[in-house]
């Protein structure tokens, strides 16, 4: 995959007397284009000087998707996955009861209570771990070159491959249900393997969510990405309210798949036929890409007879997106080595923050594996059957749904308005009309004299101009870091009080309240995306991806040994975890670094 090219910062200027000129040897997706030699030059001899912003935006004037478009399938991907995650603990169970007792396959309800026994709550909660970490650890593999693919071939194409292996992995749970007399419990492993070659869970959400940040300006991105998170927990509370109801009343596990199979083919449909492409460089190069594709797939035929296509294919698809994400080896003037994230420069900041966000996105994701544990949880400790479990499960993503709908815009609000008022973007409790020093131009974000890189914006979808407020773009930053802080703080009481709970009212408040910390999430993703630009943002995402998968890998066995060793005298250890795990996020948010926003579409 040919790599996109940026020009180089620091060549065709003039460094000033008693400065070095710095040197940068590498494209760089956290440094504004409008500082390129190019871009420069057209600013110094007046060609196209409205287009200052514009250039820094891309290809802002083409006109976007809408990224509401994108909640539909978003509700389909939560509908699906939470729609099978009670009912395959049951099933585990029950076949695994029907083995110990000597029934018959099949014969056994789902609610049977001679099947909640030690032995086989330990048996399902390492087969349960078993099936996530096989998908997990596949999906590691593939996420990253979803991403890469997502940047160079588009979001459709990603969604579409995702969904179809999802299909399949649906259709091998409902064998599994049909057969009972011709499977084992051991046959949901293959239904991991497909899942894992979708990327799990995590490719196709960077997918989503990437389709959210092309199609978004900078300061509405956190609130859009607050919509898909909802829409998605919203999916979450209809799935174990509708397999709970099912299973428990009615003892249709057959039904439960059969819904599942049918929301990945409207998936896979809706994508095919309905949406839209948001990747602009994939939209605006489709005819070059058609004409080079006979070549390409020559290529791609001869060097996989050699150990080199195995390399290509790893740096292209793995390592590079990993590579955006995490801290590079650069030399300065001199020729000494330092890492790029530790200078004091705005493209240092933002590929800092960016580090740090991959980090605080997959600590929520491992500590949020103690919910999946709810189901076993509630079965040992209060004696609760699939339907109360998956209305417990219900209740907590409905309530996710509001505080991401409601909630998260209200405190985004009040937080962002307190700091305009109050407060500027370096410290809360400055006057506003204080000078922040990082607000000022510096390093290779200053341009020359006289060009301002915020410029007016042209794009039809936007009407205010790029260089209104300063302390309002900028605040942005610490708005979301102030949101994620809250739903951090929340996420640890929450987890404490889900083990200390002893009772259904409990239990109930403990849920809601944790409800608030899937606001931290949306929040340090718009941290994160703010400071990349748009055309690098499939492989920043897939970055993320990556390590959502490494602790997609992890949670799966280290929550299940600690269940198991917990049993039966403290089940309740996995939510000491996991609250711990959220106060080491809480510590991370105060490394983070203030800085000044790209453009919305650079």
């Amino acid at each position: 995959m040919t790599r996109e090219r940026e020009p180089l910062v620091g060549r065709g200027r003039t460094a000033q007397k008693g400065q070095r000129p710095q040197r940068y040897t590498e494209p760089s997706p956290f440094r504004s284009p409008s500082t390129s030699p190019d871009g420069l030059r057209r600013s110094r001899s007046g060609e196209s000087n409205e287009g200052a912003c514009a250039e820094e935006e891309g290809e802002g004037s083409d006109a976007r998707p809408s990224p509401l478009l994108i909640l539909p399938l978003n509700f389909f991907n939560a509908f699906a996955w939470s729609l099978i995650e009670v009912p395959l603990i049951y099933l585990l169970r029950t076949r695994l009861c029907e083995q110990a007792f000597g029934d018959k396959p099949g014969s056994l309800p789902y609610e049977d209570d001679k099947c909640r026994l030690e032995s086989i709550q330990t048996q399902v909660s390492a087969l349960r771990a078993g099936f996530q970490t096989i998908a997990a650890v596949l999906g590691l593999l593939t996420t990253a070159s979803y991403g890469s693919i997502s940047d160079s071939k588009g979001r459709r194409r990603v969604m579409l491959t995702s969904s179809f292996f999802s299909l399949l992995g649906e259709l091998s749970l409902l064998t599994i249900v049909m057969l009972p007399g011709y499977t084992t419990p051991e046959y949901v492993l293959i239904t991991a393997v497909f899942k894992g070659l979708a990327g799990y869970i995590s490719a196709i959400v960077a997918a989503q969510n990437s389709y959210v940040a092309d199609t978004t300006t900078t300061d509405r991105r956190a609130r859009y990405l607050g919509w898909n998170f909802a829409t998605y927990h919203l999916g979450t509370a209809m799935g174990p309210l509708i397999s709970g109801v099912l299973v428990s009343r009615y003892d249709r596990m057959d039904l439960v798949y059969a819904i599942g199979t049918t929301l990945w083919g409207l998936y896979f449909l809706y994508t095919l036929f309905i949406l839209p492409e948001s990747n602009r460089e994939v939209t605006s190069k489709r005819g070059e890409h058609r004409r080079s594709s006979v070549s390409s797939v020559l290529s791609r035929q001869t060097a996989s007879r050699s150990w080199h296509w195995l390399t290509h294919v790893m740096r292209d698809h793995f390592i590079e997106p990993l590579s955006v994400v995490l801290p590079k080896r650069v030399s300065d003037a001199d020729g000494e080595a330092h890492y790029d994230v530790t200078g004091a420069s705005q493209e240092s900041k933002r590929h800092w923050d960016v580090c740090l966000a991959a980090i605080l996105v997959g600590l929520s994701l491992f500590s949020n594996g103690s919910m999946g544990m709810l189901p076993l949880y509630t079965d040992f400790k209060l004696g609760w059957g699939p339907l109360q479990a998956s209305l417990l499960l219900s209740v907590d993503s409905f309530a996710s749904a509001c505080a991401l709908t409601f909630i998260f815009p209200l405190i985004g609000w009040v937080i962002g308005s307190f700091l305009r008022r109050f407060g500027s973007a370096k410290e809360a409790w400055d006057q506003v009309t204080a000078r922040a020093a990082w607000l000022a131009a510096e390093d290779s974000d200053q341009p020359p004299s006289g060009f301002w890189p915020f410029g007016r914006d042209h794009s039809p979808d936007r009407q205010e101009s790029c260089e209104v407020d300063q302390t309002r773009r900028t605040t942005i930053i610490k708005r979301d870091l102030w949101v994620a802080r809250l739903g951090y703080m929340a996420a640890a009481l929450a987890s404490i009080g889900i083990a200390l709970s002893s009772n259904a009212a409990g239990l109930y408040t403990s849920v809601v309240i944790q409800a608030l910390a899937n606001i931290a999430v949306p929040a340090v993703q718009s941290i994160a995306l703010n400071g990349v630009r748009t055309s690098f943002n499939g492989r920043v995402l897939a970055g993320f991806a990556v390590v959502e998968s490494i602790c997609l890998v992890a949670r799966g066995p280290v929550f299940a040994a600690i269940y198991n060793a917990s049993l039966p005298n403290s089940p309740g250890a996995v939510y000491y975890t996991s609250a711990g795990v959220y106060g080491v996020a809480l510590l991370i948010l105060l490394f983070i670094k203030l800085y000044r926003p790209l453009g919305d579409h650079s």
